[in-house]
Order: structure tokens, then sequence, then C-alpha cells
């Protein structure tokens, strides 16, 4: 919405605002004041109903009418109870100014709490989004005018129904003192439309309301001063959660590269192939027809296709079991299970979307007995479930995960395998999800959370995660983490680790996507020098506190 400024009405002390709202092209529907005058420094406020054309047409002229007016009747006493000065109104939007930001911001949670709790016509939703900025209130005669009242107005418009989103200068004056029940999440810089100079958002979190929200309608944008590499805190914190058994490694096929170095290739049982390669690998051995094609779940798809599951999974195991080396992560993770025991805490749960065993394999040069759960992709009576192999023993179906009590995490680790993996002894039980009919699979059994056993996906939900080697560009990692957490946020801060992306438009499109997942910071680090710094911040001994 473009609203440009406010004025008094002459001779009364009365606010008018002067409105610019070229997609609803409507005259103004109401203007009041109020005696004091909201002057210097002043925290705008926009608010309106996301999806108000659809309520519309649903509850009919009148029935909107009657919401319309509880609307607004609920957000002008909370302007009141709140020292907020109503602007202007228009339909179903709202402009308002505050005398303070924290008045702005009890304003905006005290309204977000009284419209989920108002019973509407026909029981339905009202989701109102909420823009707040706080700047001079730059006078040009009688007028509000300026860049601050489009600033508030773009940062309304960029968020959702029920979503309360900050400017970087309100943020820094309420950030400590936050109304009960309250926090801020920060979202990254975003250029919001209009507005030359990118804005740092935040959005309210307000206990008992929803917190998870689609990404904003601005672009994301790389916050330089914040896009350094990991500082010396991180490692410092990180680490010493991952001591304290808090932290929930989940690596992605980048993992699998961490010590190959950068000019160097697929060479087998040496250094494992990335996706491309494989991709040449199987578009070689079974004559695909566009050589220059790299995707490669379409062309694992075709081998599937035209020369059957069998094959596919024959090409996939000459490469998968080799004796490749575990590398410095996967050496790293299999040091900590003495660390942990020593200090009496958890072992480790380590998710991976990987499908060889090199983890497996540092574990048990460690002499570390580990556990397995894997993700049955085949066709068979098995498939879309996971099965438990552990230490000694053969693997057996995970039947009831609520009830399974055979994985301890007071005793062993566990690694769980999303993607499925290759099976040493028995290329029967191999397992890979990786053609297209699979994903399609994958997406259309639904979520992956609840056939986890008890007693891992309580440790996931306690845990802080450390995304290592994933690339959130690629809509098969977005698959998998909506297989496991649907829309849901991460409610623990959480980091994702990865090499620089060569252009400014993949650093906007993966900040974007990671921070739809939750507070999710994205560093950019070699993951070798990342693990190895890790590795040297572990603390000795830990210090055990409470999750």
């Amino acid at each position: 919405m473009s609203r440009t400024g406010a004025r008094p009405r002459s001779g009364t002390g009365r606010c008018e605002c002067k409105l610019t709202q070229p997609a609803l092209g409507e005259t103004l529907a109401h203007r009041v004041g109020v005696s004091e005058r909201v002057s210097g420094t002043v925290t705008f406020m926009f608010t309106d109903i996301e999806g108000s054309t659809s309520l519309l047409k649903t509850l009919g002229r009148d029935r909107y009418g009657e919401l319309l007016s509880d609307h607004q009747r609920l957000l002008r006493d909370v302007f009141a109870a709140h020292r907020g000065e109503e602007i202007e109104t228009q339909g179903d939007a709202f402009f308002a100014a505050f005398h303070s930001a924290a008045d702005a911001i009890s304003a905006a949670t005290a309204a977000q709490r009284a419209l989920a709790a108002h019973a509407w016509p026909d029981s339905t939703e009202v989701r109102v989004r909420i823009g707040v900025h706080s700047g001079e209130a730059a006078a040009a005669g009688e007028t509000y005018l300026g860049l601050s009242v489009h600033r508030a107005a773009r940062i309304g418009a960029a968020g959702h129904g029920g979503q309360v989103l900050l400017s970087s200068s309100t943020r820094e004056l309420v950030e400590d003192d936050l109304p009960d029940g309250v926090s801020l999440r920060d979202l990254g810089s975003y250029r919001v439309k209009d507005i030359d100079r990118p804005e740092r958002l935040s959005q309210l979190v307000i206990e008992g309301l929803p917190s998870a929200f689609p990404p904003l309608k601005a672009a994301a944008v790389v916050d330089r001063d914040r896009r350094a590499d990991p500082d010396e805190r991180h490692y410092w914190l990180v680490s010493g959660l991952i001591s304290n058994g808090l932290v929930v490694p989940f690596l992605g096929a980048g993992a699998t590269l961490c010590d190959r170095p950068p000019e160097a290739g697929w060479e087998p049982g040496r250094y494992l192939p990335n996706g491309g390669e494989l991709a040449r690998l199987l578009s070689e051995r079974s004559r695909y027809p566009d050589p220059a094609d790299g995707n490669l779940l379409r062309i694992s798809q075709y081998v599937d296709a035209m020369l059957g599951a069998g094959r596919l999974y024959g090409y996939l195991r000459t490469v998968f079991n080799l004796d490749y080396p575990p590398n410095s992560l996967h050496r790293f993770l299999a040091s900590l299970p003495p660390f942990l025991r020593e200090c009496g805490l958890p072992q480790q749960l380590i998710v991976t979307t990987n499908y060889d065993d090199l983890l497996e394999r540092a574990f048990a040069a460690a002499g570390e007995p580990y556990d397995v759960v894997w993700y049955e992709a085949k066709k068979g009576s098995l498939r879309g479930r996971l099965l438990h192999r552990p230490p000694s023993g053969e693997p057996v179906p995970i039947e009831l995960p609520n009830k399974y009590t055979e994985l301890s995490l007071d005793e062993r680790p566990v690694v769980l395998k999303l993607h499925g993996a290759v099976d040493r002894t028995d290329p029967k039980r191999d397992s890979y999800v990786i053609t297209e009919d699979n994903y399609i699979e994958y997406l259309s059994v639904g979520d992956i959370g609840p056939q986890i056993p008890m007693t891992l996906r309580e440790r996931m939900a306690d845990s802080h995660f450390l995304f290592l080697g994933f690339n959130m560009r690629d809509w098969n990692l977005r698959v998998m983490l909506n297989r496991i957490w649907g829309e849901q946020q991460l409610d623990l801060k959480s980091w994702a680790v990865q090499p620089a992306p060569d252009d400014a438009g993949a650093y906007e499109i993966e900040q974007t996507l990671w921070r739809h997942r939750g507070d999710i910071d994205l560093l950019y680090a070699p993951l070798n020098e990342y693990v190895g710094r890790l590795a040297a911040e572990l603390p000795s001994p830990p210090t055990k506190v409470e999750s």
C-alpha cells in the first residue's frame, strides 16, 4: 500500500491523511483525529486484512460489513489504549502513529491477540498483517511526508496475515523493553518495494499465536556486514553446545566432499562423486539420450524405466561399495562418543541424506558401536518405512515408532539416514531415494516425522541443528525438510554452513529459504576449515548444562 501523508484539518487540530492507494482506488471511508498531535520521532503503523476480497466474496456484503465493523472497533480500542493516533482508515486498512515505539509494539501485540480471540462471523479467520517503523515525522506544512511513512507501509505490505514486522530502527528502540510473552526474530535484510536502502526486518513472536509464516513478499539481500566467516563467538558457542549433547548434525551431499580439493574430481576409492559426477556416470552407462543433461533425478528415472531398478541399484553399488576413507568431518563426529560418555551425557543423533557409509566406517575405526536407521525406498511391503540395524544383528522394520524401545542414545550414537543407505553385507538391502518417482513417493506418503522413533523425535525437538553440506536451492532438500517438519519452523537457534555461492542472486535465495525454516543463521565457510575450528574449540572437560 502507498500512503503519503497526514494533514490536520485547518483550525481543528484534528488529523486527516492524504492517502494514495492505486491498488484499491477508493475514496477515504473514515477519518479521525486526536487532541494531541504526535511529533518528533514517530512510530508509524500500517495494518490491513489479508485476503479481504475473498472474505467479502465468501461472507457477502452484509456479513462482511459486520466483520469489518468489528475489526475496526477492535483496532481503534487498541490504538486508544496505547496512545495511538489514528491517522486514516480506508476499507480494511489503518494508518496510525504512536508516541513511542514501545507503545506501537504493545498495540501490535494487543491487536493480534484481540483479533485471534474474537468470534468472527461464520467462524471466519481474520488475519491482519502489521508493519511498524520508527523515524522522524517530517513536517511539510501541515502534512506527514517522507520516506519514513512509505517505509512503514512497504514493511507492512511485505508480511502475511497474523504477522507483525518491525524495521531495524523500531527494533533498536524496543528490544530491551518488550511486552510479556513477546520476543523478536531476526529475519534478515530485505529490499522492500520502492525503497532504495535495504531494511533489516524483525518479526514479533507472540506467545500463543502462530509464528511460522511463508517467505516475506520482498527480495532478501546479502547483509555484507553479517555475512563474514563464522567468528570466534560462533565456534565457542556451537562447540560448547556440541560438548553438552545439545546439537544434532544434519549432513548433506556436500559433507562427503569435505576434504576433497576443489580441483579434484571423483576418484573411486578415494573421493566420492558429487551429484553431477554421479549423473554423468549413470548417463554414460545407460546410454542416456542427452549427454549434456546433468539432472541426477531425471537420469536415474531413465535408468529405472529403461533398464529396471535392479540395474540402477547395481550401478550405484559399484560407486558406494568401495572403500572410501572417512573425511575430517566423519572422524570428528566419531571422536565424540568417549567425550560425551566421560561427562555422563547422551550420545549423538546424526541425521544425513547421504547413501554412503563413511560415517559408520569412522565409528567402526574409532571402536565405537552405533545404530543405523534408514528409509526403505524399494518397492515391496517395507517401502516408505524405516528400518533399524543394531550394532550386531539383522535389520528390523520399525513397526510402532511411538513404542519402539530398541534405540538408546544413552548407550550409543544413532545415524538416521533419510534417503536410504548402501548395505555392505547384502546388496538386496541397498536403498536409494534418487529417482523422480522416489521423490513423488516421498511426497505422497505424508510427513516422515511420525515414522521416526519417539526417542529420536524427542532429541530432535530439544536440539539445535547444524546443517552441513546442504544447498537449499535444491528442491529435493526442501522436500525432505518438509517431510520431517511440514510448515513448522525450528524452535531453537540453528546454523547452516556451506561454501559461499558465486552470485548475489544465490545469496538472496539461500537466505530466504533458510529463514523460512526458522531461526537459522546461514554461514559461509569451507567445511574442512569449519570442522577444524570446531574441533579446536571443543572444551575439555565440558560442563554439563540444563537444556
